[in-house]
């Protein structure tokens, strides 16, 4: 039975975002097939389709930066090489659906379609999969590279590096001066004149996918009006660029204005933070869900385009002669197209999805059985089929690499909840780079040196002797009213060391107040590599103003799924936004399978019990002295539990 897709908490954003791209790869096409390249660059038509080119040339780039930005986290394993195989499948199929239409129209001997699949010629679009191939195995290494880049900084030296080497040429290798004239009449300087080394400028794909990948960890700060106009500003200036350096004679297609050419860069940096940042959560999940199936046929929509590019554009011919004139039948067939190749594509993934279901019924009968840990140890690691550029199934469930937590690391801290047993080698009492995490009594051995007179309900007691499997977890970005929580980012160190250093936060949930930005900036890192934490950011001011997490524990002794700890800053309390944000991750973690969540708070901390109380938690037991504070203070807490309905 297929498991059923959560469609409140899917970034639709992405799916449009793919669609864009798919319907700006058509638009493209658009000029390829009605004879503009061969037209003088001459007239105000010209000028509008010099212009449109311009503007849609950010398609291929956008599928690739999407890939950055949705396989960004992926690691080696041999899971992970089964996300290539719809992929496969759907460019095996496409292409024998162009093989059929150019055996059918055109002669063309079975053969050569053959010998087509591996030189990606069969379907006529399949250079972009001849591309991604490589772009996919090379995945797992490149994000190794990324992920261990040690600041925000290095990691804008690598795109910098990556930007000069493969789009700096494209705007100061593009002028001749020695030719008179080059300036008034630049279409007559053919040879040009290299400033920069450009051997490199084929490897353009890696730049894309490292600016998906950074954009995801360190979005655009703009609001959205002001990324709409400079993407639009970007298309006039490099579409008037293109007419200039093209006018009075044929369209210049050289390597400014190709995938690689830094307008392109420019302008689907902007593209893609736009519409990578469009509101969705509160729309309606029919719309929702359109827009997931749309996505999903997308590569398959690329793909067989070429069948409809073939059959409408000689009508068109027909119809208008005059290819000036054939502008005004862009918003004829250019939807045609596009729609046409949807459906084909619709009819291509039901033939997959048959062909999928088929052969793994076949594999189950015919497979050697295995037991069941070896089974489980073989898929772990599976993941989804990119399609496109990643799979619209994948597109908001990504995985965040869970690595272990330093001592008292594991949360931010909470502005009530007490920090025990996270990672260390005292497991009660390490907290020398805590912000305070929220664990609680059996959070640690209870043969541990540091063990407190304990007492606990009968309900708590029975659960410890009945503990189930931990559900998995992934950094989901979620909204509330008034707070968007979110993963964490190297750049919210500043936000973080503003109220991590206060005096008044850190003590009460059990951890020193920060005393430097780059003790905030290693818990920062500590957070993205655990997997377990939000980041609290403030829908108003789009500041980090807490954190909060949800902590796998010891299973052997714990009486419950996930520990929920929180901290927020002082200059927020008072508001109810810890209610709303611990709300809704609590919603969060019994959507995906939770049982049972503890939460603690320290004696006397009235502001957290009053969080707790208000989020339906209920009292199991009270710990005595359990925990000694960076100060030599010690401390006792109540342990409450919340099970699912």
């Amino acid at each position: 039975m297929k498991k059923s897709i959560d469609l409140s908490r899917r970034n639709s954003a992405l799916d449009i975002t793919r669609i864009v791209a798919l319907f700006s790869v058509i638009s493209v096409h658009f000029f390829l097939n009605n004879g503009f390249y061969s037209e003088p660059m001459f007239g105000k038509r010209m000028l509008v389709m010099t212009v449109m080119r311009s503007a849609f040339m950010i398609c291929v780039p956008l599928f690739i930066m999407l890939t950055g930005y949705l396989m960004s986290r992926k690691t080696l394993s041999r899971g992970y090489y089964h996300g290539i195989v719809k992929t496969l499948g759907i460019y095996l199929l496409a292409s024998l659906a162009c093989a059929v239409y150019k055996i059918v129209n055109f002669g063309y001997k079975p053969t050569w379609m053959i010998w087509g699949l591996f030189d990606y010629t069969t379907a006529n679009y399949a250079w972009y999969i001849e591309m991604y191939i490589g772009l996919f195995l090379l995945i797992p290494f490149l994000n190794l590279a990324y992920n261990n880049l040690p600041s925000r900084k290095s990691k804008l030296v690598l795109l910098v590096t990556l930007i000069g080497l493969t789009s700096l040429p494209s705007i100061v290798n593009i002028y001749n001066f020695t030719v008179e004239g080059w300036w008034k009449t630049p279409y007559l300087s053919v040879e040009y004149r290299k400033f920069a080394p450009d051997w490199w400028t084929r490897i353009y794909p890696l730049t894309y996918y490292f600016l998906g990948a950074y954009l995801r960890e360190f979005p655009l700060k703009l609001k959205q009006w002001q990324k709409l106009l400079c993407w639009f500003g970007c298309i006039v200036v490099f579409g008037l660029f293109n007419y200039y350096r093209s006018q009075y004679g044929f369209f210049a297609w050289s390597q400014y204005n190709d995938w690689q050419g830094m307008p392109n860069l420019v302008m689907t940096f902007f593209a893609f933070s736009f519409l990578s940042s469009i509101k969705t959560e509160r729309w309606p999940n029919p719309v929702k869900r359109v827009l997931m199936v749309v996505s999903d046929l997308c590569l398959g929509g690329y793909l067989v385009s070429y069948i409809f590019d073939n059959l409408y554009y000689p009508v068109l011919a027909e119809i208008e002669p005059r290819m000036t004139h054939r502008l005004e039948w862009y918003v004829v067939i250019v939807p045609a197209v596009f729609l046409s190749s949807l459906a084909l594509s619709g009819v291509l993934n039901l033939v997959y999805a048959g062909l999928a279901r088929g052969g793994s019924a076949l594999w189950a009968k015919i497979r050697p059985k295995r037991t069941t840990e070896t089974a489980s140890a073989d898929n772990k690691d599976a993941v989804a089929v990119p399609v496109g550029a990643a799979s619209s199934d994948n597109i908001d469930n990504i995985a965040v690499p869970v690595g272990a937590a330093v001592a008292g690391a594991a949360d931010g801290g909470k502005s009530a909840a007490s920090p025990m047993n996270t990672a260390g080698s005292n497991p009660a009492n390490d907290r020398s780079s805590a912000t305070g995490s929220n664990s609680a009594v059996g959070s640690y051995p209870m043969t541990d040196s540091n063990s407190a007179d304990i007492s606990m309900s009968a309900e708590a007691e029975k659960l410890v002797n009945n503990v189930p499997a931990l559900p998995t977890l992934s950094i989901e970005r979620l909204e509330t009213e008034r707070l968007i929580l979110r993963e964490f980012r190297e750049s919210d160190a500043e936000d973080l060391y503003e109220y991590a250093r206060d005096p008044e936060v850190g003590p009460n949930a059990g951890w020193k107040p920060h005393e430097s930005l780059d003790e905030s900036r290693g818990v920062v890192k500590n957070f993205i590599q655990s997997g377990e934490v939000w980041a609290i950011e403030d829908k108003a001011s789009h500041k980090v103003i807490g954190s909060i997490g949800l902590h796998k524990r010891e299973r052997e002794c714990e009486p419950f799924d996930r520990e929920l700890g929180y901290v927020l800053s002082r200059d927020y309390w008072g508001r109810g936004l810890m209610t709303e944000a611990a709300g809704r991750i609590v919603q969060y973690a019994f959507d995906n399978g939770m049982k049972t969540l503890l939460v603690s708070h320290f004696d006397g901390n009235d502001r957290s019990r009053r969080v707790i109380e208000k989020l339906g938690f209920s009292k199991v037991g009270h710990a005595a002295d359990s925990y000694t504070r960076y100060d030599g203070k010690v401390l006792s807490e109540t342990i409450y539990i919340r099970k699912s309905v």
